[in-house]
């Protein structure tokens, strides 16, 4: 989904890793193209990830921005992945979400409980909001870092996420840690 967003042009996805391993994605890039075909850019184009890595079976939502760039008509990702020994617990469940608007946002209040092995670095969370056709509107996330293990319990969260003036449809709430 793509939209315009202090003067620049900011696009949301998702990135799913189905090659049978976690991956390591260090960037999404992004090439904006003219109704004609012709590739525009007027100033740098930054991506943004939660996550570097993205588990086996994991979807991990970006934003990209083009900074100076107000529209585009078409546009090309490239993405450039390398298998990982590394592994993400993303055993967890959300428990008692509820939802409410404020602001132009769009917040989620819940509890996450630790389903998998006691983490000892951080836990990410992040929410992703939905369009009636399945699109990223937008994201956010949240990290705990975790100075004591966090075993079996739950941790309460809030997240708020800009809903950059669109209908929410649908929501979810992903987690994973260390």
């Amino acid at each position: 989904m793509a939209g315009e967003a202090e003067g620049n042009l900011k696009l949301y996805g998702e990135v799913i890793n189905n090659t049978g391993a976690a991956q390591t994605l260090p960037n999404v890039r992004g090439t904006f193209y003219d109704s004609g075909g012709n590739e525009i850019s007027e100033g740098p184009i930054v991506d943004y990830l939660p996550l570097e890595l993205i588990p086996q079976g994991g979807q991990v939502p970006f934003a990209l921005t083009a900074f100076g760039l107000h529209e585009a008509a078409d546009f090309d990702l490239q993405m450039e992945a390398e298998p990982s020994q590394e592994t993400l617990q993303h055993a967890f469940e959300f428990l008692e979400a509820t939802s409410y608007e404020s602001d132009g946002s769009y917040c989620l209040r819940a509890k996450v409980h630790n389903l998998g092995d006691e983490l000892h670095s951080y836990l990410a969370i992040v929410a992703v909001l939905y369009d009636e056709q399945g699109n990223v509107i937008n994201f956010d996330d949240h990290y705990e870092h975790l100075a004591e293990g966090l075993g079996g319990q739950a941790l309460n969260f809030e997240l708020c996420v800009d809903s950059l003036g669109q209908t929410v449809a649908s929501y979810e709430l992903r987690a994973w840690g260390l």
